[in-house]
């Protein structure tokens, strides 16, 4: 089957862009000024080794300053697959960070050293950084809160009774086999894993709820945004995992909410 009740959990939110615009936008600027810093360090190296409009000028040892950023930074470099265990446990082993989450990444933003940066080159000080990282984890929040409560919405008003109907048609199939002897073991099968679901569903969702409400008790950005990412999404993630299994074996016609072929082959 191809679920497509729950495709609304995203886990992965696009909510950096206030951020990340301006890092790219201003990635020539800083590596173009990071670069004349670097050659200061050489000697033969002359002042200003490279103008504000990228063109290269007088430079005596540039092929000493690239071997002083590849020496330095070579760690980040992976010629294999990217997305691979693999490169996980070997960028473990070269000392840099896996950040799996905005709410991982973002409080590095407040780094002296990341500061510092920013300040030097123009792009934000300390209080711009220091707003951003508040708005954009209020965004965060936000939005994975809005998730929440329409996935709430959904299995309440929605999944729980779309599978209790079914099962409870289910029941009334196994009495009528019964009255004829007929074997019902397919029935009761599927009414015992429709109601082992259904009550996982139940039970997530109502613990849902009380996750929701003591986040948005925090007062604290980080702590709440920490909450929605490491409780609320890990719930909501078990909950489709429930409602997934659920859609697979119950009929078209007894399901609220189109499947993965019904909107891409018959809308």
């Amino acid at each position: 089957c191809a679920p497509a009740t729950l495709n609304i959990v995203s886990g992965t939110l696009q909510v950096t862009n206030l951020v990340n615009n301006a890092v790219i936008n201003n990635a020539s600027t800083i590596a173009v000024g990071e670069l004349n810093n670097n050659s200061h360090e050489h000697d033969g190296a002359e002042q200003n080794v490279i103008n504000n409009n990228g063109t290269i000028q007088g430079i005596k040892n540039i092929t000493a300053i690239i071997k002083n950023c590849v020496e330095n930074h070579k760690r980040i470099i992976f010629n294999g697959d990217g997305y691979s265990k693999e490169w996980e446990e070997e960028a473990e082993k070269r000392g840099l960070l896996n950040l799996k989450s905005t709410v991982d990444a973002l409080p590095l933003l407040k780094t002296e050293e990341n500061v510092a940066l920013f300040e030097r080159h123009g792009v934000f000080n300390r209080a711009e950084i220091d707003s951003r990282v508040d708005i954009i984890l209020e965004n965060y929040a936000k939005t994975v809160h809005i998730e929440a409560l329409t996935l709430m919405d959904m299995m309440n008003r929605d999944v729980i009774p779309a599978i209790t109907a079914y099962v409870s048609s289910l029941c009334e199939a196994v009495n009528n086999k019964n009255l004829i002897r007929a074997d019902a073991s397919v029935e009761y099968e599927l009414i015992t894993r429709l109601s082992a679901a259904n009550k996982e569903i139940f039970t997530l969702t109502s613990d849902l709820k009380a996750a929701v409400a003591s986040a948005e008790r925090s007062s604290n950005i980080f702590e709440k945004a920490s909450e929605y990412r490491n409780i609320i999404l890990k719930i909501m993630a078990d909950i489709r995992k429930y409602a997934d299994s659920a859609e697979c074996v119950v009929p078209r016609e007894a399901w609220p909410y189109p499947s993965y072929g019904d909107l891409l082959f018959k809308i």
